[in-house]
């Protein structure tokens, strides 16, 4: 696989540690949908991944997005994929505001979160934009 550009490199690098944890991945791009005014993915990929040992095998879907939210944005929801297990969410540029589960934090470039099952996403961005990179897994 070549990576072009900054996009294939962050795809690279989640898959990369999907491999770290007995994952084998490969990825199939996904049309980009869009979600609403307020943001939409810039970009998708998705695919099927088969995890664990030999003879305890499982199925999940895995899904991968990038998020570009302009500065002084509040958005009460962002419209991740439904019926994910787990969120893991990089914040790759900028600095945002988050509340999951009523819990407001803030967030610097460089962090890592996750967004439990069934809970939402709300953020804000003040001055700066900022650039997210969400993975969604869903055992089948």
């Amino acid at each position: 696989m070549r990576a072009r550009g900054w996009t294939a490199r962050m795809g690279l690098r989640l898959a990369a540690g999907a491999l770290a944890l007995g994952l084998s991945v490969s990825w199939t791009p996904v049309s980009p949908q869009s979600v609403g005014r307020e943001a939409a993915p810039v970009n998708e990929l998705a695919e099927k991944l088969e995890i664990g040992r030999q003879g305890a095998r499982r199925r999940v879907e895995v899904r991968s997005q990038k998020w570009i939210i302009d500065s002084h944005k509040m958005i009460d929801a962002l419209d991740l994929p439904g019926g994910a297990d787990v969120r893991i969410v990089q914040l790759a540029a900028g600095q945002i505001t988050t509340v999951i589960g009523g819990k407001r934090v803030e967030r610097v470039e460089g962090e890592w979160w996750t967004v439990p099952a069934g809970e939402r996403l709300s953020l804000q961005t003040e001055n700066d934009s900022a650039i997210l990179w969400v993975l969604s897994v869903r055992a089948e």
